[in-house]
């Protein structure tokens, strides 16, 4: 399991790939990626933002498959935790391809 979350929408665009080839070349063939890409406004803070559908395709693009059923069940299991309830719609679990 590699995890990544409260990182991505903070690295400058320009170096976003750099990220993810970073984190791909620590994975295996069976490693899962779970990672969170918040989106909303650009700031000083925020220097990347995507929307979930951003994200999706990003990260689709560059060598990763969302695996939808282990997303869901992510996200459902952390919903109600009140320390995490807060990216549960926009945390999601990968598989390198």
């Amino acid at each position: 399991i590699v995890l990544s979350t409260e990182v991505a929408e903070h690295i400058d665009p320009e170096y976003a790939l750099v990220y993810l080839n970073n984190l791909k070349s620590v994975m295996n063939d069976n490693s899962k990626l779970i990672i969170s890409w918040a989106g909303g406004p650009k700031d000083h803070q925020h220097l990347n933002p995507l929307e979930e559908e951003e994200f999706i395709s990003f990260l689709s693009q560059n060598g990763f498959k969302i695996n939808n059923k282990l997303t869901t069940q992510f996200r459902d299991s952390i919903v109600s935790t009140p320390l995490y309830w807060y990216f549960s719609g926009y945390i999601s679990v990968w598989n390198k391809i």
